[in-house]
Order: structure tokens, then sequence, then C-alpha cells
């Protein structure tokens, strides 16, 4: 290779002249953008960096070249050398000023295999041709060839996996822009046939984004391009890993806090103090949870510190401040370990990046084995993309929760009266009790537990405030088992006041407790930060990276592979077993302790699913678990070489007795040796639903087993009887595994490890195609069914000692059009009408629903002898067909009248289609209370006490409902509902000047 001295730019050859890169010195350039402003090696930004030489380029050996430029901010070195059969190209950017700046880097290659200038690309087992952006790339290293197929000369570029992007484009796009071009797949780079520009012309851009850098930080960037393996040392790869994993933490927190605080700022933008008050009130009514007043005074102040008025970007910047603990005359902070985040990230910085060279220096030392340190790397590697993987998972989640929150979707904040009973049986009643919504609950950063598990039994949740939207009970009581907290005030008990509060009270310790959750937990969790990785860096090791640094020679000996999961049991869920359409299991998890020393095991909830392999279509479908899976009792302490049975239990949604999607169900579990620990060995059990409704399923194990990379294993099945449908799934946990099949004529389905391509020759099959980012399973799907096939199942790539896998057979008979219809209920607030979206479905992909027909009868009570009539719940459309595997929607609504007594109504839309029917629960609860005293919003019992101090209606006691309720004292609407005003107490109930006195007196108590 050849740089040059004028301008650092470069050309690459093999030893026998064959091009690698085009021969033309600034077609391959190096961009760096810093706040914004780019300087690149082309001239082709306003920046060309021969401006900004500091030193050289200078000959630094026989085989090694280095630049160095001084740019306004930033100094930048850049080394180029042989490595083996690879050129090295390693840059280093320092800010060398006295101020902080973002700074961004990006490679521009532009590609000459021999006389081939738009080389394809391969890339994980497929040949590119047109333009494709890999983002986050899980591969560290791609292909360039001469020609396809069968190329006579491959270039081969070796990258650390830490990229932004990788992307493969048409090189003159990329070229005339030097920073920030996005691919479009619709554009070629390779015409078969064509061998030079304009029609043939491919470049490789690898992009990283560093972020923001302080005074004195450096970033260190290695790629390497040639016809083989570079001779670079393991160790070297390891240093890039570390410094990797750095960065994703700090983006982790950064990317964390902006979108948080977007996403409050939005919200508070587009409902008003309203929003504001649910999170203050939700934190202010605690529990007596310790630990939880920090963050009600946190979000009281930082609320106030803006105005829903401001311009959003405006509050988000205020909010962004808040959560980092910077801003100015803040005195409610979020410590966490007594640190704001702003304190962690840079105590996190400066001391990892101390380690880090330590142990990089011991390492090359002790000079351990290559694979020892392979083993380190892939550890690194796999805790880093997880990281990243939080990063992307928090951007969308909340984005998801900014929009259903703006909708009105079933997701604030329910306050009720929650009817219980205690164990003994005996019934008691919670005012003030409340619920807050799964989405409002990611927005807010809390995530559920499961509450009431041991201390009470629910039987329902009686709204008491109109003002919040959504399907009260079935909201609430669904997500109180699964993916709620539970919060109630102490406030006017009454008699049953103290019994129910300790209970509970109670009921909140012991199923945090069960969880492992505290205080402390929640904080962690209301921050999204993975806090074992920013804390207890100067302490006994408790993390990965830690352990590593601790001692990186020994730490693959001790970490990682210390217990396995040999089983998981299968589970029969019955109806008995289905509550407010949430399925409980139990399923039994066998743990193996293989190392020399007791380990306390701990479960990974990072790598549980529950997924359901479907029969209509392929692809899976995995619902939302988050932390529902908890060990029914601690998980013990496990001898060396022995293993132990742990009972876990599980939640999932179901609908009207039966799974909400047809096919078969599985649950993954992981486990590892440390709750600190990536990775940990997994396996995979099913679970079933005892469920007329559906056909049977006849589900058989085909392979389970540990795979290694470059390995495949093979087993032969047999279709018994005469099936309707067989669909093949391969279930993992980590690493990429890819599913073959094969039917007795020799037809594939699989990808095509030659030609790129995805195979897909047998009759009547339906494949989901190779796995993508972020899934661990394939499926096959077929009709048109043969006696026999062959599955294979091949380990691409795995870390440490493989991947646990597993892979069925699964057998649909009796296959007929299935009925499913979505909401199973519906819960209208008085005095309003209702429209709601209802959704027919025919579940099975098997034939269509014919006549889908709704009848409604009338929504009585016990209570009282009003109803209301069936006459006002109608639905927009009637009688109707529905499609094999195909869905239609319906509007109902409900006319509620205004003058209903109280009570609660309920009653059914019965849907019909042939012998099938399903039924939607509908209800509306009417509670005792006055009329409007001003305007046409009724008084409201805030505290749940039967006083209705709200007396216009708002929301809130003000001064305002005082001067109401003085002139309005001796209306008739206050005076024949006096036991409703009754502020002082006094019996027998009327309302004079000093009820009027007792409501001031009860204002200025609450505004103290």
């Amino acid at each position: 290779m050849d740089v040059s001295t004028n301008t650092g730019q470069f050309r690459l050859w093999t030893a026998d002249d064959q091009a690698l890169l085009f021969p033309t010195d600034y077609t391959s350039y190096m961009t760096v953008r810093v706040d914004g402003e780019l300087y690149d090696t082309s001239g082709q930004s306003a920046n060309f960096m021969g401006d900004y030489f500091s030193s050289g380029p200078t000959k630094t050996g026989s085989a090694s070249s280095e630049t160095s430029w001084n740019l306004p901010e930033l100094a930048v070195d850049r080394e180029i050398s042989l490595d083996g059969e690879a050129a090295r190209f390693t840059v280093t950017v320092t800010n060398d000023d006295d101020t902080a700046h973002d700074v961004d880097m990006r490679y521009l290659f532009d590609y000459q295999v021999d006389d081939q200038d738009g080389a394809p690309v391969f890339v994980q087992g497929n040949v590119y041709t047109n333009e494709r952006r890999f983002e986050s790339p899980s591969f560290t290293q791609n292909l360039t060839y001469d020609r396809i197929p069968d190329p006579n000369l491959v270039g081969v570029m070796t990258n650390s996996g830490q990229e932004t992007y990788i992307d493969f484009v048409y090189w003159v796009n990329a070229f005339n822009e030097p920073y920030g071009y996005t691919p479009d797949p619709s554009v070629e780079f390779h015409e078969p046939g064509s061998t030079s520009y304009p029609a043939s012309d491919s470049a490789g851009v690898l992009t990283w984004e560093f972020g923001q850098l302080d005074p004195g930080e450096e970033r260190t960037v290695t790629v390497f391009y040639g016809i083989g393996e570079p001779e670079q040392t393991r160790i070297d790869d390891l240093d890039s890993a570390l410094q990797g994993f750095r960065r994703a933490v700090t983006n982790l927190l950064s990317s964390n806090v902006e979108t948080r605080a977007q996403a409050h700022a939005e919200l508070y933008a587009e409902l008003g103090e309203e929003y504001a008050d649910n999170l203050v009130n939700y934190f202010g009514n605690d529990a007596g949870i310790s630990g939880i007043g920090p963050l009600y005074e946190f979000f009281d102040e930082m609320f106030g510190a803006a105005s829903p008025d401001d311009p959003v970007s405006e509050i988000q910047s205020t909010f962004e401040s808040y959560l980092r603990g910077t801003a100015s005359g803040q005195s409610a902070e979020l410590r966490i370990n007594g640190r704001t985040i702003a304190e962690l990230e840079s105590a996190f910085v400066s001391d990892f990046e101390t380690r880090r060279a330590d142990a990089i220096s011991t390492l090359r030392s002790e000079n351990p084995p290559e694979d020892v340190v392979g083993d380190l790397i892939d550890l690194v590697n796999e805790k880093t993309d997880r990281i990243r993987s939080r990063q992307s998972g928090l951007t969308r989640q909340l984005g998801d929760a900014v929009s259903a929150i703006t909708n009105g979707d079933e997701i604030r904040v329910l306050g009720g009266q929650l009817q219980a009973r205690d164990p003994d049986g005996d019934a008691l009643t919670f005012l003030n009790a409340g619920l807050i919504g799964e989405r409002f609950a990611e927005t807010s950063g809390i995530s559920g537990t499961a509450l009431l598990s041991g201390g009470a039994e629910v039987d329902s949740l009686v709204p008491t405030h109109g003002t919040y939207s959504g399907d009260t009970e079935t909201c609430a009581l669904g997500w109180l088992q699964y993916s709620a907290m539970y919060w109630t005030t102490a406030a006017t008990w009454g008699e049953t006041g103290p019994a129910a509060n300790n209970i509970v009270q109670a009921a909140i310790a012991e199923s945090m407790e069960a969880l492992g959750l505290s205080a402390d937990a929640i904080l962690n969790d209301f921050t999204g930060i993975e806090i074992e990785l920013l804390t207890g860096l100067g302490n006994v090791p408790v993390t990965l990276i830690e352990f590593l640094l601790e001692d990186p020679v020994g730490s693959v000996d001790d970490f990682g592979q210390a217990v396995t999961i040999p089983s998981v049991s299968d589970v029969e869920i019955s109806e008995d077993d289905i509550e407010s359409g949430v399925a409980e299991g139990t399923t039994t998890v066998t743990i193996e302790n293989q190392s020399d020393d007791p380990v306390t095991p701990s479960l990974n909830r990072d790598q549980t699913t529950l997924r359901t392999n479907g029969f209509r279509s392929v692809g899976g479908a995995t619902p939302d678990v988050g932390s529902v899976l908890a060990p029914t009792e601690p998980i013990p302490t496990i001898p060396p070489g022995e293993s132990r049975d742990v009972d876990v239990r599980f939640w999932i949604p179901a609908d009207g007795g039966g799974p909400r999607i047809i096919g078969v169900n599985e649950l993954e579990v992981a486990a590892s040796s440390s709750p600190y620990q990536v990775g940990g060995s997994g396996a995979i059990g099913e679970y079933d639903f005892e469920d007329t409704r559906f056909p049977d399923i006849l589900s058989q194990d085909v392979l389970a087993d540990l795979i290694a990379s470059g390995e495949s294993v093979t087993e032969t099945v047999t279709i018994d009887g005469d099936p309707d449908r067989v669909i093949f799934n391969l279930s993992y946990g980590a690493g990429d595994l890819d599913l073959h099949l094969y039917d007795s004529q020799g037809n594939h389905v699989g990808r095509n490890y030659e030609s790129g391509e995805f195979d897909n020759d047998i009759p009547g099959a339906v494949p989901s195609g190779p796995d993508g980012a972020g899934r661990s399973y394939e499926q096959v799907r077929i009709d048109d069914l043969d006696d026999e096939y062959e599955v294979e199942v091949v380990g691409l790539e795995t870390s440490g000692s493989g991947s646990n896998f597993s892979s069925r057979a699964s057998e649909l008979s009796g296959v007929d059009a299935i009925l499913n219809v979505s909401p199973g209920s519906i819960q209208a607030d008085p005095n309003t009408d209702v429209e709601r979206r209802v959704t027919v479905e025919e579940a099975a992909d098997a034939g269509s629903l014919s006549d889908v027909t709704f009848s409604t009868e009338a929504l009585t009570s016990p209570d009282s002898t009003d109803e209301v009539p069936a006459g006002n719940v109608s639905v927009s459309d009637n009688n109707f067909d529905v499609g094999a595997g195909e869905t239609e929607a319906v509007t109902l609504s409900m006319d509620v009248p205004d003058d209903l007594e109280p009570g609660t109504y309920t009653g059914d839309v019965t849907v019909e289609s042939g012998d099938q029917e399903a039924t939607i629960g509908l209800s509306v609860t009417v509670r005792a209370g006055p009329p409007p005293v001003v305007g046409s919003s009724p008084p409201q019992d805030l505290d749940g006490d039967g006083l209705f101090r709200d007396i216009n209606g708002d929301g809130q006691v003000t001064i305002a409902d005082v001067q109401i309720f003085f002139q309005n004292r001796n209306s008739a609407v206050v005076q024949n509902n006096a036991e409703f005003f009754n502020f002082d107490g006094d019996e027998p109930a009327d309302v004079t000047i000093a009820d009027v006195q007792a409501l001031f007196q009860d204002y200025i108590e609450r505004t103290e």
C-alpha cells in the first residue's frame, strides 16, 4: 500500500498487484464530525484535513505510517500498518480542548477487487449487490468479491463489531456526502456483466457515533482490510470491546435521560397539569413503602420548574437537567447510592478507563491463551449488545407510551374503591385505592410487580373518579396480577381501616420481597440504568466487567458457565388458572451447578421469554412478560456437581379461557451463577391451554441440545396420521442458529450458504425466513404434507461453549374456522356515550366466518330497578362475513342514561357465527353523589370518605371550591344533598356556615 505524504490519502493492493481499493487515493477517505462541523481527508467538505497536519504522514517502520492532525477542537492520530494478510487502520481522536464536544467519525472504503469496481459484498451468509445498512452490527467480518459466483479474489474486512453503522453503498452517493448518507435498498452497486463505474461501483462505509467527549477524553477505532485475517492479538480486540462497552453504557445513560425527558415533556405539554398531578400524586401516596418519598419530591419540583404552555423543547431541556441532577437551584435530586446521574457517569468513565488500561497491561504481560481472551471478548460484546438493545427498546417503548397516553388509552392512573377479602374470607374495602397502568408505568419508569398475592383476594375495583379514561375493572385487575403497581393511602379508613391498611402494606412488602425488589430497586427501575454497571467499581467485583478487570486472566475460569438448565417442565393451564384475562402457570426448572464451588443461582429475566409459535402465520408472537417471572421460593445454594428443582411462576394474557394466539406456546428460562452476569444457560419448556375452542395440537420434541459454532445436528421426523397442518420450529437463547428442512424428495427450505439466498422449495411450505436482529426463533409451516422430513439445525455463531436450543414438530388436526372477539369486556363511565373498537377475527386461518351477528341485552343492577336498555347498545355493522385468517373491525356504541340510580349495571353483547359464539361483558357503575352545584360537572369525592369537597368537579380541592360552596350553601342542590357536604360532621347532617369553615380548614391543611 502507499500513503500520500501531501494528503494522508491511501491506496491498497495485493502482493501480486491486484487492487483491493480503487487505485486513485482520494476516493477512499476519513471524515470527523465535531459539533456538526465536518473535516475530511478528501476535500469533500468545507474543511480539508490536509490543512490541519501536525505531523506526517510519516513512515514509522518497514510497514507502517502515522499521520496526525490538530483540528480546532480535537487531535486526530491515524496509524496504517500491514498486519499479516491485512492492512490495519487505527484512528484515535482526543479532545484536547477545555470544553466537551460531540464527536462522530466515518471511514469510506472505495472497493475495487482486482478489476471489479462494483465488488459484491458477502455478510452473514448473504451476498448483497444493493445498498444496505447494518445498525449496531453483530458481525465482525465481511467479504468483497471480484465476481459471483466462484470468486477468484476475495477481500476480507475485519471490524470490531462496535460500529454504530456499517453501510454498503453505491460509491458516488456516499462519496459526495461526506457524512450522513442513508443507504437506499433500491439502488444497485453491482450490475452483472459490468466491472466499472457508472454501472458498478461499490463502497463500504463504517460510522462510529462517539457522542460527547469531555476534555482530555479520547476514542480509538480499528478496522482491517486485506485478503485474510490480521495478526492482531486478541488482546487488542478485547481492548476495543471494552471501549465499546464503555461507550454503550454512557450512550444508554444519555439516551435514557433524553428519551425520558422528551416523553415527560410531550405528555406534559399535551395533557397539562393532569399529567403532572398523576405522577406527583402517585408517588405522594406511597402506601408506607420506605424510600419512595424522594420520587414525590423530585417530580413535584421538576414539574414546578416548567409550564405546559412552554415549548416542548424548552420543557425537555429543563427535565433533562433535573434528571441529571444539574438544574440550577435544584434541591430534590434523583440519587443512587448517594450520587446524581451526572456524578455516576463521570465517576464511571474515570474509574473504568483507569482499570481498563491496567487490565490490558496485565493481560499483555501474562499473555494468556487466545481462546481464553476470545471468551472474554464474547462476554464483553454480549453485554454491550444487551445494553444497546435496551437503548433502542427504551426509545421505542416510550414512544409507544406517549402515543397511547395522548390518545387516552387504558393506561392512566385509575382511582377507585377496591373490594377484597382477607385470608380468613372476611370482606374488606380499601378507600382511595388506585392502579397505575402498564404503559403509563413504562413512561414513569416503574416496572410493575404482582401484588396482593398472599394477603388479600381481589373481588372488584369500583371506580371513584370518572375523569380517568379506560376499561377500569378489566384493565386494572388484569394488570394487577402481572404488570402494575398498586398504591393506597392511609387517610380516613373508618373502622376497618387499620386492618385494611395492614393487609395492603403486608401484601406489598411480601410481593416485593418475593421478587427481590426494594425501594432502591424501584429507584433503579425508574432511572432505567443497569445500576451495577455504574456503581461499586471500587468494591468487591459484582459485574462481568468488574470481574474481568479485577482478575483479567482468571475470570473466564470462574465466570459464565457455572450453572446450566438441563430442563424446563411442560405446563398445562386449565380454565381455573385464568382470572381477569390473565393465566397463571408454574413450571419446574432444573438448575445444575457445574462449578467446583457452591453457587446460589439467579434467574435471568432478560433472557426469559414467553412466545407462541402460531399456526395461522409464521414468525411467532412474544407477549411482553417483563417482570412476571418469579420463583415461588428463594433459589437455594447448590453444592458443586449437584442440581435442584425450582418452581417458577409466570403469567400470560388469556381471553375466553384460552390463549390469544393458536399455536405452540413456549417458555424459555435462563439462569446464571450471579444476578449480574450476562448470558447463562437456558432451556425451553412448553405451556398449553386446556381449551376446547381450539383444535388439537400434537407436539413432539425433535432436537434439544447444546450446539457450538460450525456444528450441525439432524433428525428425521415421521408424520403419523393425517394432520391438517404441521409447523416445525427452532428456538434458542443466544447466538445465531439456522433451521433447515428437507422433504422425502430432497426439496429444501432454509438458507443456501453457497448462493446467499433463502431456499423455499418444499410444496406448501410457508417459512419465517432466517431469524433477524433481536429474534431467536425460526418456523416453517406446511399444509401440503409429506410422510417424512429431515430437520437440521446449524450453529452459525455462538459464544462460549455454545447455545441451548429446542426444535419441535407440532401437528394440528381438526382445523375449522374459529371465532375470536376482542376486547372481552368494556366498562363505561356514567353520563357518557361510549364508542369502542371491537375486532372479530378468524383465528385459525382455516375457513371463513359467515353471518357474524351481534345481539345485545339490557344492563341491569341488583341494587336498582333502573337499566340501560338493550336498544342503547349498537354496532356500526351487523351480519357480515370474515375471511380465513382475516380480521374485521366494528364500532360498538353505548348510550348511558344520565339519570341512572346508584349501582353497577352489567350485561353482555353476544357475537355469533354458525354454532360459535363469544361474549363481550359490558358494565357501568354509578356511585351515589350530588348533581352539579355549578356548571355541568358534579362534585367529586377525592378521598373516598363520602364527602364531596371538590365542589366544581375539576378533580382537585382549591380555594375556588370553598368560594363556590359558600355562595351556594343555601341552594336546593346543596341542602337536598346535605349528607354529601357534611364537612363539620354534625348529625343529623345539615349544611351551615360551619361546613363552609370546615371545608376552608381542610383546604388550608391540604396546602400546608
